[in-house]
């Protein structure tokens, strides 16, 4: 191997400036704070951050990719036409139009339309960025302390995910609520920005919101004081007063009041009036000054309720379908399958997704998987969550059910999750 001999004094290299990926823009959109550049080949090549002129992007993505049943499709041309992004995706012989409008500190980004008729989901968003020191999926922020990325959808329809190190966020319409209902928005501006920002963002867009929350929430006064979780009776409520009197607390959050979660009739042991029971005690806090509120948790069914037993409902959510190979007995614990199973927990708990399968109208919670020679699932608690043991058919299907904090949840496309809603609302 030869030897290169650098003078002194010299550094042994120059960087070579990388040629500015804007050149290859057809697409520049800026406002306030950002500058958002898309390619010819429908790719994102550029996210700039005025106030330091630094690029954003951890890499080119393209900005738009559609799914039609298991394949997707994410090669295309762009082109900028009367203010709007044209995609061509020719594998897929699919065209994709994207209106961009632009805002003082943020981007609204709006599915015009999608030419194929055969395409299921179109992702309209889809960016990655270099690491930051904050990440958040529930507010949608990838930040640093200087300058930060919001996604937020603008609809119930719109499908809207931020995660990683480095992060990744995407937004996502789906053909069974309307592809053109696809609508989110892209908050770029430095982080002392942020806040008023996403107020105004609700404001503009036509947003349902609360002077109590979201991005109001660190302004309301209301949201100083303390708070705490109690399970307060009809016997009790004086003693909570007092005790919230002696602390300075301001709200009483009533936790534990319902018999289930799913239903939500008031437990008997708390108020054995009822709801009438119940509102009394609301009465008296209200009376004393307190602030109530009650706890629910509006996506989940706790295994106590009469839409788990003695007959499961069938709206409710699975994530795994198998088939029985045998017929099965009342006294089997085994539940052999065709199919390997997905990576399912084996533990019943409030961070697990639950180890509970369904056949037919019985539960069945196993502690064993097997997914090498003899597919299935293995130690089982028949007739489980109350619901009754009994013999099932060869090519039954075998149902994993979808748990979440210890509690089943309703199928988000049927209209148990309507139910849910109407029992907590009344």
């Amino acid at each position: 191997a030869g030897r290169t001999n650098v003078p002194q004094g010299k550094p042994a290299y120059q960087p070579i400036p990388r040629a500015s990926q804007l050149s290859t823009a057809v697409a520049l959109f800026e406002n306030e704070s950002a500058k958002f550049a898309v390619s010819a080949r429908g790719r994102c090549v550029g996210l700039i951050d005025k106030s330091s002129g630094a690029d954003r992007l951890l890499r080119t993505t393209p900005l738009v990719s559609i799914r039609i049943g298991d394949s997707v499709y994410h090669r295309s041309t762009c082109t900028l036409e009367n203010g709007k992004l044209i995609f061509r995706l020719y594998q897929a012989d699919t065209t994709v139009v994207v209106g961009v409008t632009t805002k003082p500190r943020y981007f609204v980004f709006q599915v015009e339309s999608v030419s194929n008729p055969q395409v299921d989901e179109v992702t309209f968003v889809d960016l990655s960025l270099k690491p930051c020191e904050r990440v958040s999926a529930m507010s949608g922020l990838a930040a640093d302390d200087q300058f930060g990325l919001c996604l937020r959808t603008l609809n119930l329809t719109t499908s809207v995910d931020v995660g990683g190190q480095p992060p990744v966020l995407k937004a996502t319409a789906f053909k069974e609520y309307g592809l053109k209902t696809g609508r989110a928005a892209l908050v770029a501006c430095p982080m002392p920005q942020m806040i008023p920002t996403l107020q105004q963002l609700v404001r503009n867009e036509g947003l349902p919101y609360s002077a109590l929350g979201g991005p109001f929430s660190m302004d309301a006064e209301e949201n100083r004081g303390a708070y705490l979780f109690a399970t307060v009776s009809e016997q009790d409520v004086d003693a909570w007063i007092d005790l919230a009197r002696r602390g300075g607390i301001q709200t009483v959050h009533m936790s534990g009041w319902e018999q289930s979660l799913g239903h939500y009739v008031p437990s008997k042991s708390l108020f054995p009036n009822g709801l009438a029971g119940m509102k009394a005690v609301v009465d008296k806090f209200h009376a004393a000054g307190l602030k109530v509120g009650i706890h629910t948790l509006t996506g989940c069914i706790s295994p106590e309720d009469l839409w788990i037993h003695p007959l499961p409902d069938s709206r409710l959510a699975t994530d795994g379908t198998y088939m029985l190979t045998v017929d099965l007995q009342e006294t089997d614990s085994g539940i052999p399958i065709a199919e390997s199973p997905s990576d399912h927990p084996t533990i019943w708990a409030y961070s697990s997704q639950g180890n509970c399968i369904r056949i037919d109208d019985e539960l069945i919670q196993y502690s064993v998987i097997a997914r090498d020679g003899q597919f299935g699932f293995f130690e089982c608690q028949r007739g489980a969550f109350g619901t009754k043991m009994a013999p099932h058919k060869q090519g039954a299907a075998v149902r994993h059910m979808l748990v979440r904090y210890g509690c089943f949840t309703p199928d988000e496309k049927s209209t148990l999750v309507d139910e849910v809603a109407d029992a907590i609302a009344n």
